[in-house]
């Protein structure tokens, strides 16, 4: 299926799949050799957690968090929202899916997932995707990246899009198009092999907040776009 208005079609299937459940702990467990995807958080799923877990040799994403909107209706909250991502170690992934899912961290029709201090190394495209600004309110925070984009370029470490509105009621409580404000900070990017950014705004990115990133070799992205992304703000040490 195709989720939100990024590039990518997703499987919506994964080794443990989890939909229609609320604070569900995946904690200590181990994924490796996997034909496809490891975890999927899909459609309902509220509360949830992946933590201080070991991803590697992956046909395709470590962790997915999916939801479903009708049109660009989210209303109906069928998606995952307060999801952890945690203390992981995602690394020589993306064996078959050479996408923005091989490997990584991959969001699409998802809100405040919060993604902190996991490590991600050795992917054939971008670390980390959010496929949409649908929602918002995530939190990114002292995650270490590198050697992503193996087999490819043109792209960050963290990879984002935001080509369509979304219905939602993240901001303020109340059905609104403008989704609650991102937040990537504390984070160690290293920009080698294709990476081209640390974080890769793309294709009218709105809602950021960075900082407090150190990013080696290359800085942020901030993509105007057609209509122009906005409403984002950065700081960050280069080295």
């Amino acid at each position: 299926e195709v989720p939100g208005g990024g590039d990518q079609s997703v499987h919506r299937g994964a080794a443990l799949y989890v939909e229609g459940a609320e604070r569900v702990q995946i904690s200590r467990c181990s994924f490796e050799s996997l034909d496809g995807s490891a975890v999927l958080f899909s459609r309902f799923c509220r509360d949830s957690s992946v933590t201080d877990s070991d991803f590697s040799l992956l046909g395709s994403a470590a962790v997915i968090v999916l939801g479903e909107a009708e049109l660009i209706d989210g209303t109906a909250g069928n998606y995952p929202n307060r999801t952890l991502i945690s203390g992981n170690l995602i690394r020589d992934s993306g064996v078959f899916s050479k996408n923005y899912l091989g490997g990584a961290i991959f969001q699409a029709l998802g809100a405040r997932s919060i993604i902190r201090g996991n490590i991600i190394y050795n992917t054939p495209r971008s670390c980390l995707t959010f496929n949409d600004n649908f929602g918002g309110g995530d939190l990114v925070e002292s995650n270490i990246m590198f050697n992503c984009n193996r087999e490819s370029s043109d792209t960050g470490n963290v990879y984002t899009y935001n080509r369509l509105p979304f219905l939602t009621s993240e901001r303020d409580g109340s059905p609104s198009l403008t989704a609650a404000d991102r937040i990537e900070r504390y984070g160690l990017f290293i920009q080698n092999y294709g990476s081209c950014w640390a974080l890769d705004h793309d294709d009218g990115s709105s809602w950021y907040q960075d900082y407090s990133n150190v990013q080696v070799y290359a800085g942020a992205k901030q993509s105007a776009f057609a209509t122009g992304g906005h409403s984002k703000s950065k700081s960050f040490f280069s080295l």
